[in-house]
């Protein structure tokens, strides 16, 4: 569960309240960052039978970096794939 403070956020990840100060405006995006998280932490830690609350916390964040990794692939993929059209349009264009 999430409350706003004065001087940040509160969110609560692996049970536990932590409170984070973040950019104005970005209090909602912050929110549901950490709610995912606590959800692949959950999942992860049910999944796996892992016990130790901080090796599931690192196995969630392993897992959303490498999905990262893979979207930025993807998108610099499709950069290269829309950037080679854009050239041919040029081309014929001219």
């Amino acid at each position: 569960m999430q409350n706003k403070s004065e001087q940040g956020i509160k969110i609560t990840i692996m049970g536990k309240q932590h409170h984070i100060v973040c950019p104005s405006g970005q209090e909602h995006a912050l929110e549901k960052a950490a709610a995912h998280l606590n959800i692949l932490f959950e999942k992860m830690k049910n999944k796996s039978g892992i016990r130790n609350s901080e090796k599931a916390l690192l196995m969630a964040a392993l897992n959303l970096s490498h999905e990262l990794l893979e979207l930025q692939q993807s998108c610099d993929v499709t950069e290269q794939k829309l950037s080679l059209i854009n050239t041919k349009l040029l081309k014929n264009l001219d």
